[in-house]
């Protein structure tokens, strides 16, 4: 994923997700995106917040909470594929050693 900066956040996006969100900008305006959320240090969503005092069409927030979602199983995702590789050196360590010791 790469790094995109909206509302002078870093926040990462796929590049359909890039795309997507240019349109949006292009069909609305970059206006609705500032002060609409917070983002971690991984460049996630964290909180989106829509404004009380202002409309904002439905295809930004939208837009917006599919990101934070995609974000967020990427981010499962990684952490399960570190977690399973983990474990396969564990476990192939023991096989190794437990060889060594019949063998």
């Amino acid at each position: 994923m790469s790094r995109r900066v909206v509302d002078h956040k870093a926040i990462d996006m796929s590049d359909p997700e890039f795309a997507y969100y240019r349109r949006l900008v292009d069909t609305f305006s970059s206006d609705y995106f500032q002060n609409l959320f917070d983002v971690d240090e991984e460049g996630c969503i964290s909180f989106i917040h829509p404004p009380l005092g202002r409309e904002v069409p439905w295809a930004v927030l939208m837009f917006l909470q599919n990101l934070m979602l995609n974000q967020h199983e990427r981010r499962r995702d990684r952490i399960l594929e570190q977690r399973l590789t983990e474990m396969e050196r564990t476990l192939a360590g023991r096989r190794d050693k437990d060889e060594s010791e019949t063998g």
